[in-house]
């Protein structure tokens, strides 16, 4: 009879376990416990005692547990004692993944740059990531690089939690140069600033209640300029977390950051995708800013929620005028953008040479005029294929406007428009477009002051646009297998041998 089939023949042996438990004898059992791998060898063939058959009863516990085996044990111990470097040789996939999962996720950055398991980076993302959303969204793409994803998140709390005064005397700048070849996308959500004033001795702290920028910098943005491999990066000098006290100083930012910002800009060659947001964005430091923007490869250019008002339009309309060919994405949501301004930034759009495929003006106080003005710079232009318009303080007219130009401008595909009042005639208008535009992909129109009939009825036509989409599409992915020309239209102008499941 083999080992296996003698070993289930044998009936556990049980034992109770008052207070007063033979400590030796289950310390001897945890550590001499024979896994099921090692019971397989031949070694083993001839064995007679079976200390796992062994099961441990508590009295407050009805099902029989079982005491961790001698491997387990070792694992734990290199996992809690771990002070940089590799993960330990000889382990196998499974111990791999079982040291990822004890592994503590908050030693500092500088230790864990040599550690490659997917499990532990996994872990470290799903810790840092500001919400579960975005995790599960991580989770879902099956090209996420958790090492790189989780040094990112790790070296940007390292930033956000470092005193401005000791940005250069502690070890940012060598986390950060250490961090580089693993860092491509980098998200700030919070800097802090120095303190606006040193209380004398003997004297009360006191603080200014409405600073002026020049009083309200922050740690030198030139340290980033190690980060060589960025290719997205995201800042935000406003609080993200409002529960942590509200200060205006928190809101401002000085010119001194922005040239020291893009000091470090200078060594981005490879930075695609730009985020500055919930900061106050004054005139001259929007300009400084984009100068350095617009001899850079852009993609995506996002402003949201940072103050833009008077005299940005026009500065807007230079950078879209002289920037990369490559800009697609342009983000100027939750500012103050005015009919006068949107007509300013008009004429960059009407002179760009690239293709802007998507903007976002959502939350702008653009009006009617806004709307008349941006329909007439992209008129006869193939811009702006997807176009959010929510809540621009547009009326009535301004909504009807706003479904004329999905009449008249054909590139446009997606159009949000939510808490903009169409009323009766602006949902039958709509209507009567996307029944004749098959192109449109998507409307999204809540709180449009749209009756029932109107939101069903329109409904029905995106859903008919959306399979005859998937129509087109995969008679073009036919087209393309075969070798053929593609139809045109009719209505067309260390554990990555062993890692987890992804």
């Amino acid at each position: 009879m083999s080992t296996v089939d003698l070993l289930q023949e044998i009936h556990h042996l049980k034992f109770a376990c008052p207070d007063a438990i033979e400590r030796d004898l289950l310390n001897a059992w945890r550590t001499y416990r024979v896994s099921d791998i090692t019971r397989q060898l031949q070694s083993e063939s001839g064995r007679e005692i079976y200390a796992e058959a062994i099961v441990f009863e508590p009295n407050d516990e009805p099902k029989s547990f079982f005491p961790k085996s001698l491997a387990e044990l070792v694992v734990e111990h290199l996992a809690t004692s771990f002070d940089g470097g590799p993960i330990p040789e000889g382990l196998t996939c499974e111990q791999q993944r079982d040291f990822g999962a004890l592994l503590d996720v908050e030693l500092p950055i500088l230790k864990l740059l040599d550690v490659d398991n997917t499990t532990f980076w996994r872990r470290v993302t799903k810790t840092k990531t500001k919400t579960l959303v975005e995790f599960l969204k991580f989770d879902r793409d099956n090209s996420t690089h958790w090492k790189n994803l989780g040094v990112a998140l790790k070296v940007a709390e390292t930033i956000e939690h470092e005193t401005p005064e000791y940005w250069f005397e502690g070890d940012l700048e060598d986390i950060l140069e250490k961090s580089q070849p693993f860092v491509e996308k980098l998200a700030i959500s919070q800097l802090q600033p120095f303190n606006q004033i040193e209380p004398e001795e003997n004297y009360e702290e006191y603080k200014i209640y409405n600073p002026t920028p020049d009083l309200c910098s922050h740690g030198s943005l030139v340290v980033l300029k190690h980060l060589v491999n960025l290719t997205s990066i995201s800042l935000a000098f406003g609080l993200g977390d409002a529960t942590k006290g509200y200060e205006r100083r928190f809101f401002i930012f000085s010119l001194e950051d922005v040239k020291n910002l893009v000091k470090a800009m200078v060594h981005f060659q490879h930075l695609r995708h730009f985020k500055l947001s919930r900061s106050r964005m004054e005139p001259d430091k929007l300009k400084t800013l984009l100068d350095q923007l617009s001899t850079m490869n852009i993609e995506t250019l996002e402003f949201p929620y940072c103050y833009l008002g008077t005299d940005t339009g026009m500065l807007l309309a230079k950078y879209i005028s002289k920037c990369s060919e490559m800009l697609k994405n342009l983000n100027l949501s939750g500012n103050f953008l005015d009919g006068q301004q949107i007509e300013n930034f008009g004429y960059g759009i009407n002179v760009y040479q690239g293709m802007l495929e998507k903007l976002d003006l959502s939350h702008n106080p653009i009006g009617e005029a806004g709307v008349l003005t941006l329909g007439g710079a992209i008129k006869n232009m193939q811009q702006i294929r997807e176009l959010n318009v929510t809540g621009c303080e547009i009326g009535e007219q301004g909504a009807f406007r706003v479904v004329q130009l999905l009449g008249f401008h054909h590139p446009l595909r997606i159009l949000h428009m939510n808490c903009t009042p169409l009323g009766r005639a602006g949902g039958k208008k709509l209507i009567e477009v996307l029944k004749e535009n098959w192109l449109v992909e998507e409307v999204n129109c809540k709180f449009c002051d749209l009756k029932p009939s109107h939101e069903k009825r329109i409904q029905s036509i995106l859903r008919r646009n959306k399979k005859f989409h998937l129509a087109r599409q995969n008679s073009n992915n036919a087209s393309t297998s075969s070798g053929g020309d593609l139809p045109t239209s009719s209505s067309s102008s260390n554990e990555k041998s062993c890692s987890m499941p992804q």
